[in-house]
């Protein structure tokens, strides 16, 4: 190549650097939203940086967390490029004290790579929070968690999409279940008792985690346990909520059927709410090798037990695949 060709392809390559914008220079400004429940006595915080030409576009640090007298509870710590969710994003248990969900990165706003996710059982080892904010401050609170996490689910995404192997783990670390996505083969599952060379000719709708996850949305249903702490609705000792799903070939949900069990109207409304939520998370039936279409019951459950004091009761949730 001549050297008037190396000039000229130098001078494109610096003009194009000089018309892109220069993201890192971008200045920005620390938004801080609150939002007091009076019922549950807790601010809801949301911290994150905007940029400040454009106060519509996120740029920098984000958290979201409850601040609870002088408890801060995480819900979801990440960062934004130029408004859309990029690098590592972390999400933890609504309900238990920092006890991290899941852990993965996006790239463009799209899941990438090896995302990991936890049971509820995680044991904090040490906690560091820095939750001061200088007004001249461009960083997000401040998150320092060591934690045993026991891990329940790993995989691959690409661009949002599953690819590869999925291994799901129970609480003592054995293996629940093994889905190739790129295959789409179930390798094993503990709640089907046959033949594991039967996996792939006929099954019923498979929940990926099974009932591991499926426990894990339920821990976060947030409306449910606020409800039964508050109100306590349920009447004698235990409600239940079949649901009937509708899953299609294309593991989609279709349709949802409730029948009550002495289950009052939020348990049920609420019961519908999560079934909706289980909707990308089901690997579709077969019959011959062939994905079908096919229905799959969830029981959601509440059952009530003594405390300590004489009149004190505390509710126990459960979601199971019957």
């Amino acid at each position: 190549m001549t050297l008037s060709r190396l000039k000229f392809l130098a001078l494109i390559s610096v003009l194009i650097l000089l018309q892109m914008p220069d993201v890192a220079a971008q200045e920005i400004e620390l938004l801080v939203k609150r939002k007091y429940h009076l019922r549950e006595l807790t601010d809801y915080v949301t911290e994150y940086n905007v940029l400040k030409a454009n106060k519509q576009i996120k740029h920098g640090a984000y958290t979201k967390y409850k601040s609870f007298v002088d408890l801060i509870l995480f819900q979801e710590t990440g960062s934004y490029k130029m408004g859309q969710k990029d690098g590592v994003w972390e999400n933890y248990y609504s309900i238990a004290v920092n006890a991290i969900k899941s852990r993965g990165s996006f790239v463009n706003g799209k899941k990438n790579g090896v995302w990991t996710y936890y049971h509820r059982d995680s044991i904090r080892e040490s906690n560091y929070f820095d939750i001061s904010n200088p007004k001249d401050s461009k960083d997000s609170t401040g998150v320092i968690i060591k934690q045993t996490s026991k891990l329940m689910l790993a995989g691959m995404y690409l661009n949002d999409k599953r690819v590869g192997l999925w291994t799901t783990l129970d609480r003592s670390g054995g293996v629940h279940q093994k889905y190739d996505f790129s295959s789409q083969l179930l390798i094993k599952d503990e709640s089907i008792r046959k033949d594991s060379s039967m996996f792939n000719v006929n099954r019923k709708p498979v929940y990926l985690g099974g009932e591991y996850a499926l426990a894990a949305m339920l821990i976060d249903a947030d409306s449910i346990t606020s409800a039964l702490l508050y109100h306590k609705p349920v009447k004698g000792d235990s409600a239940a909520v079949l649901i009937t799903l509708k899953i299609t070939a294309g593991g989609k949900v279709t349709g949802i059927r409730a029948e009550s069990y002495k289950a009052p109207k939020f348990l049920i409304k609420e019961s519908n709410r999560l079934a909706v939520l289980t909707e990308g998370n089901w690997i579709p039936a077969l019959q011959n090798s062939k994905p079908v279409d096919s229905e799959r019951k969830i029981l959601f459950a509440v059952k009530a037990t003594k405390g300590k004091e004489r009149f004190d009761r505390i509710y126990w949730l459960s979601a199971t695949l019957p």
